[in-house]
């Protein structure tokens, strides 16, 4: 028997709400306004001393069975980004679908794509609240632990390509960085659950004093949250997260691979892998709405590092965010008005 928590109804506002503040909050933002100034500053880089002619001519080289391919694989990451954050919701009381879950990523992964801060991690919580009437709380230890197992992965491929190649010395400096910051981010994670692992009763005497409504939202929360990071203390979950987290970026890996196949460029899998290291790398930096720019620049100078001449590396960089980034704004754009038309009451069904 299913019991999973029926969606509310009454979330459509909630939904709508929650978009037109994120997005009233978007355009007031200075991150947005700093990474259109970045994101120019990257386009001048990426196009000075540029034979434009020359990447015209190796874009219209690319081998369209290759590119179907990347986009393939493109949708298939989505797939199994889904499939991993399903198993880390409990299954004591049934985990929401993957038909949920998969346009509630997308969604997710278009608006973080569009608009800076990562909110998209919030338009995920509401979506699977509208679609499956799963906690918020709940949903957002989930993306914790997901968030951590990426970073985790991203200082392991960053220390295992290290062995085979050499880092610039903007890029070692970052990786620096990046071991500190999954040192802290694991110990705040761990001490989290810890702090979250105490009776109800303690923390309904601690705020003894509090509206009764609040105190029992607060504990509900409380518990919620505490469901989503107990797989940090169960070994089967943790290899299926890590497991999950390796298949995930093999195959972005892949994905790079299939579009240097595409334009018949130097393909290695090493090349692939520090393209999506300093891809990643480049994430946090703000930039304008799609990335355009920043992530041209970081692509582009990914190849260089391996000596691909500047025009096809531009020629590589253009048609990885059409076929990524491009792909997943679409994608994202049909899941988004998927969700918002979607009747919540008919969701469980």
């Amino acid at each position: 028997m299913d019991h999973r928590p029926h969606p509310d109804p009454a979330s459509t506002s909630i939904w709508n709400e929650t978009l037109s503040r994120t997005a009233g909050q978007v355009l007031k933002a200075g991150r947005l306004w700093l990474g259109l100034g970045l994101s120019g500053g990257a386009i001048y880089l990426a196009l000075r001393q540029v034979d434009i002619s020359l990447v015209r001519q190796t874009m219209g080289t690319i081998r369209p069975s290759w590119a179907g391919l990347a986009v393939f694989s493109v949708i298939l990451t989505a797939g199994v980004k889904a499939i991993r954050w399903r198993a880390l919701y409990p299954a004591t009381n049934g985990r929401p679908r993957l038909s949920a879950l998969v346009p509630a990523l997308l969604a997710g992964m278009m608006v973080n794509l569009l608009l800076p801060a990562r909110l998209g991690e919030i338009v995920r919580i509401y979506a699977v609240e509208r679609l499956e009437g799963e906690s918020k709380a709940l949903s957002l230890g989930t993306i914790a632990l997901e968030k951590w197992a990426d970073l985790l992965m991203l200082f392991v491929m960053f220390a295992g390509l290290m062995l085979v190649m050499d880092w610039p010395e903007w890029l070692a400096t970052w990786g620096r960085s990046l071991a500190m910051i999954t040192v802290v981010v694991t110990v705040l994670l761990i001490g989290a659950l810890g702090f979250l692992d105490r009776p109800p009763g303690i923390i309904q005497r601690c705020m003894r004093r509090w509206p009764a409504h609040w105190r029992d939202r607060i504990v509900q929360g409380w518990e919620a949250i505490y469901r989503g990071l107990l797989t940090l203390r169960s070994r089967r979950q943790m290899g299926t997260l890590i497991a999950w987290t390796l298949v995930t970026w093999a195959i972005a890996a892949v994905t790079n691979l299939l579009v240097l196949r595409a334009l018949d460029l130097t393909a290695s899998l090493v090349v692939a892998m520090a393209v999506l290291v300093i891809l990643q790398a480049g994430s946090a930096v703000p930039s304008s709405p799609a990335k355009i720019g920043v992530f041209h620049y970081l692509a582009m100078m990914g190849l260089v590092l391996f000596g691909i001449p500047q025009e096809s590396a531009l020629a590589f960089a253009i048609w990885l965010h059409l076929l990524v980034v491009g792909v997943l704004i679409l994608l994202g754009i049909v899941s988004m008005t998927w969700i918002t038309l979607r009747d919540p009451s008919r969701a469980a069904s």
